[in-house]
């Protein structure tokens, strides 16, 4: 009789709950920690970051972005800003790059008759044939920096001072056999002008 009982009470028994998983309660997750969505996406928004250094945002935000698939699209946005940052930073870089004065061929190489010119100009000297022959010399390197040159606009630049070099040159040998100097006051306002002319295009972007 007893036994009948018992076994009628356990018909409203209510069953311990299964374990969920690999022994766990429902509600956890296998390896016990917060779910992927809460878990964030943190190269995604470092990839949005340090976009304008092209290439290592555009590997972040790539990686975020497949990350991104298995954390419940935790950070696909900041990744595809990242992306698109990248891609077009990288272009406008590119283009810079490809058509700024300042790494242009004949200004890189301009810059040793630049700094060899303005030494004369600070400290000319008294020996006019010596000048001379330095002006020869600084003429010389600027018209292989004007052939160098991947913009037509650098080269006509880079020409016009080395003429105005040339010129200056010629004038102060014949200053040394005439005596007559007026000339050259207006080959070095000329110089001066095309020169500061030619440095400044040449240091632009």
């Amino acid at each position: 009789m007893a036994n009948d009982s018992n076994e009628a009470l356990s018909l409203f028994e209510v069953p311990p709950a299964e374990p969920a998983g690999n022994g766990d309660y429902p509600g956890h997750w296998d390896d016990h920690t917060t779910p992927p969505a809460d878990r964030g996406n943190p190269l995604a928004l470092a990839g949005a970051v340090v976009s304008f250094l092209p290439p290592v945002g555009l590997a972040l935000s790539a990686i975020g972005l497949r990350r991104s698939r298995s954390r419940r699209g935790a950070g696909r946005t900041a990744a595809l800003i990242g992306i698109t940052l990248s891609l077009v930073l990288g272009g406008v870089e590119t283009y810079v790059a490809a058509t700024a004065p300042l790494l242009d061929s004949g200004c890189l190489n301009a810059n040793t008759a630049a700094s060899r010119l303005r030494a004369v100009q600070a400290a000319p000297g008294g020996d006019l044939s010596a000048l001379a022959a330095e002006l020869d010399a600084i003429h010389t390197t600027l018209d292989g920096a004007a052939d160098s040159a991947d913009s037509a606009q650098v080269r006509t630049r880079l020409q016009l001072v080395a003429g105005d070099l040339e010129a200056l040159s010629v004038d102060i040998t014949n200053a040394k056999a005439t005596g007559e100097t007026g000339q050259l006051v207006t080959d070095e306002a000329k110089l001066q002008v095309d020169g500061t002319a030619a440095d400044s295009y040449c240091h632009s972007l």
